[in-house]
């Protein structure tokens, strides 16, 4: 965020690749929780004989102290700061304290005046607007209203199997990145092309490095080795007793010099 402060186009262009690149890994990231959260907390199981269970309470509680600790951290975040600096001291000196927590529960680059955040008063400001939110719900469900379930996409009218799958979630980032991966789909129907009775899909992903080229010759001189050492283990008791007279030999050549 601050590459301006350094010389040279080429430094600035290197910096806005990098950022492009930190904003390619974030976003990648993101849709992956998203997939493993949607594949491993979301949905009704496919096979109506499993019913899922509810979490241990021990295992909830871990997780939520995870959570809260995590969220205690960022609305803490100056008085965080501070006390690593201090932790800095003996290693940056009186430099490395001061820079970057300001008063008002501010924390900043090292440069001033560049940007500020305050996670206090943003976490403070976010439960006042949830707080407010909750207050005109509740004012709004004093009156009479209909209660109905929430429409989950007709999976209840249709079937388990008509929700989506964790597929669904990576299948933008496998038509963005199909020049790179070049995924061979073939899609097969049976009966009726227009009401088909079952369609099964298909997928060739080739992998970027072919074996073919880059792993064989790495594994082929692996494997010759491994046979010319097999060879030597599993020979005749009289080759045996040759290695071990060619030993002795070459210990009494090389001994008188190490003496």
């Amino acid at each position: 965020m601050q590459g301006f402060r350094v010389s040279g186009t080429g430094s600035h262009l290197a910096i806005a690749v990098s950022g492009a690149l930190v904003a390619l890994t974030a976003g990648l990231a993101a849709l992956a929780f998203v997939r493993a959260t949607g594949m491993t907390f979301l949905g009704m199981p496919r096979d109506r004989s499993i019913e899922p269970r509810p979490e241990a309470r021990p295992a909830r509680w871990g997780m939520g102290l995870l959570a809260l600790a995590s969220l205690a951290i960022g609305v803490v975040a100056p008085w965080v700061v501070k006390v690593l600096e201090h932790g800095l001291a003996p290693v940056g000196g009186a430099a490395a304290i001061g820079h970057i927590t300001q008063p008002g529960w501010l924390i900043e680059p090292g440069y001033q005046g560049f940007a500020s955040i305050s996670p206090t008063v943003l976490a403070l400001t976010l439960t006042g607007f949830a707080l407010g939110a909750g207050s005109l719900r509740y004012i709004a469900s004093l009156r009479r209203a209909r209660r109905v379930p929430v429409w989950a996409s007709g999976v209840s009218v249709s079937g388990r199997r008509a929700q989506y799958t964790p597929i669904g979630y990576a299948n933008m980032v496998r038509v963005i990145f199909n020049v790179v991966y070049r995924v061979r789909t073939q899609l097969r129907s049976i009966g009726d092309q227009r009401f088909p009775e079952r369609l099964s899909m298909m997928r060739a992903e080739p992998r970027l490095f072919d074996p073919g080229w880059l792993y064989r010759p790495i594994t082929g001189a692996f494997t010759r080795a491994a046979e010319l050492v097999r060879n030597i283990q599993a020979g005749p008791l009289g080759l045996y007793l040759l290695y071990v007279m060619l030993a002795f030999i070459a210990l009494l050549l090389i001994a008188p010099r190490l003496a």
